[in-house]
This record gives structure tokens, sequence and C-alpha cells, in this order.
């Protein structure tokens, strides 16, 4: 594991990035983009202890598991710092705001993959599906196509996304995976979680 680190006046935000396996293709999990989807912040900490113990035996894995510590630890969707939702900053800057440079950092460390799946909640009440602009990729299509997940949307590609940029801009196979939440804020929707951890390992 390595740690990324953005300081600002005091403010301290870490990232850890965990990395199994090795040499292509790489695949990069990415979730707690907002910091209260805390379902693919679990299924992310699922990924991590399932290939702890079973490394890939081709290609590498990554995964940031929590990607928006600060906004995490208040419970909320937005930068406590500010109030900027990260997943319309995409890119990012690295001479901007705290949630910019978050962005920044982000795109940088998810720069060489050839997939990068980001995981969200959709709230209480959604159903599970993945998100991508499948119309625009060939790559696209056929990743999500090996993902076993029973709804999949073409998005309209909404700047400043994770997954959009990634798609447009550096044509890596990139989509969201939206899962509801569980009963309440903080809580996490269990058959959901495997539904889609199941999936993930399908789709690898």
């Amino acid at each position: 594991m390595k740690t990324l680190v953005i300081r600002e006046q005091g403010v301290l935000a870490e990232l850890e990035v965990h990395t199994f396996g090795s040499g292509k293709p790489h695949v990069f999990f990415t979730a707690g983009v907002h910091g209260n989807e805390v379902s693919g912040i679990f299924v992310a900490r699922r990924l991590i202890d399932f290939f702890t113990e079973n490394p890939p035996l081709k290609g590498t894995v990554s995964i940031i598991p929590t990607v928006n510590t600060t906004a995490f630890r208040c419970m909320q969707r937005r930068n406590p710092f500010d109030g900027l939702d990260l997943n319309r900053v995409f890119p990012g800057d690295p001479e901007g705001s705290f949630a910019l440079r978050l962005a920044d950092i982000v795109y940088q460390e998810t720069a060489d993959a050839d997939i990068v799946v980001d995981l969200h909640c959709c709230g209480q009440h959604g159903l599970p599906y993945i998100l991508s602009i499948y119309t625009e990729s060939e790559k696209v299509r056929q990743m999500v196509q090996r993902i076993t997940m029973p709804i999949a949307l073409r998005s309209e590609g909404t700047p400043g996304q994770l997954f959009t940029e990634s798609t447009r801009n550096r044509d890596q196979a990139a989509c969201v995976i939206e899962l509801p939440s569980g009963a309440g804020s903080g809580v996490v929707n269990l058959p959901v979680a495997d539904l889609c951890f199941a999936g993930l390992l399908d789709l690898l």
C-alpha cells in the first residue's frame, strides 16, 4: 500500500492506494468520491481483502477505497473545505482548492489504467446499475458487458466526472457503478454489495 497526501493550511488528507499484481491489463477501482456513499466503500474494502488473499495471476489491480477521506469523516457528499462536488471537477487542478487538488492527484494516479470503475451510491430506494458512455467507446461497451449486473444505463457524459473524463480524454474503459445505500446515513446495503462484488470479480 502507498499513501497519497494532500496538505492545506493545517488540513491533512491521506488516500490509501492498494496495488496487487503487476503488468497489463491494469484495472483501477475507486470508491468514496462522495464521502457518504458507503456501500461502494464497503465493496472496495472487500476487494482489498480478496486480493490480499488471492493476488491476480496476470495484470494489476489497484484500489483507492476512500477517495474523499475528509468528506467521509464528516459523512457528507461534498468536500467540507471548499464545498465542491468532487465528481464534477475532474481532472482537477494541482494549484486549486482542496477538492481540485484531490481530483488532480486521483486523476494522475489512475492515468495508466486500462479500466477505471468508480463505485458510488444512488440513495436508499434506488436500484443498482452501471452508468457509462458506452455509445462513444467500444472498449467501454465490452467492459460493461463483462460486469454481471442486471442494469446498464447510457450516460450523457456530464463533464467533470472521473469516468467521463477517463473515457473521453484518455481512451480508458471507465464506468460508474451506482449502489443503493442501507436504511440511513452511513449504512451499507449488504445484498447489493454482494451483487456488485460478484459482478466485479466476473469482470476480472
